[in-house]
């Protein structure tokens, strides 16, 4: 883009792809009129469980065929810094990756991998035998990875030779548009 006066022209253009997603839960009215227990709010929460564990799937492990490319995607995903060479990640891979991605967005990055990752840096010792990751000792200070936040999700890919076990980056230049769209009741 670039700036023409006090408006932004757009040269290049990019489709956007819309998915549906949906989900049904079928209640009787007997139990949506029950008065002992909030079947409303059961639902609505049931509802949001569903169609985020559905969309986190999408936005890091689709690929492209009814859903978003997800940035785990090998082809069209995120652009990748490093994979693991081994069946196992190092502290090496880490740095690899921390330092693979331009300085101006390290300032707002934050890591996703899933639990079994974050356990196998947990468990990775210097040459004396001491781990290499220290939890953090501040009440209200959660763990970070080269003091960088982190946030696991099960869609994450898990550790092995020639994997991309985890992503980071600058997350709020990922935009995802949603449009919520519900059929009226017959």
């Amino acid at each position: 883009p670039s700036l023409v006066g006090s408006e932004m022209c757009i040269r290049d253009r990019t489709s956007i792809g819309a998915y549906k997603l949906a989900t049904m839960i079928k209640v009787s009215d007997e139990l949506l009129n029950d008065s002992i227990f909030d079947v409303q709010a059961y639902i609505v929460k049931e509802f949001a469980r569903r169609i985020s564990t559905k969309e986190e799937e999408a936005f890091f492990v689709g690929d492209g065929a009814g859903k978003p490319v997800g940035i785990f995607n090998a082809t069209g995903g995120g652009e990748v810094g490093v994979t693991t060479t081994t069946a196992n990640i190092t502290f090496d891979d880490v740095m690899d990756l921390f330092y693979s991605l331009k300085a101006p967005y390290r300032k707002k990055a934050k890591w996703i991998l899933n639990d079994s990752t974050v356990k196998a840096l947990r468990k990775l010792k210097d040459s004396n035998g001491n781990y290499i990751w220290q939890p953090s000792v501040s009440v209200g200070v959660p763990d970070m990875i080269l003091n960088r936040p982190y946030y696991t999700s099960t869609f994450a890919p898990e550790v092995a030779a020639g994997a991309t076990p985890l992503a980071f980056g600058d997350f709020s230049y990922y935009w995802i548009a949603c449009l919520l769209y519900t059929s009226p009741s017959p």
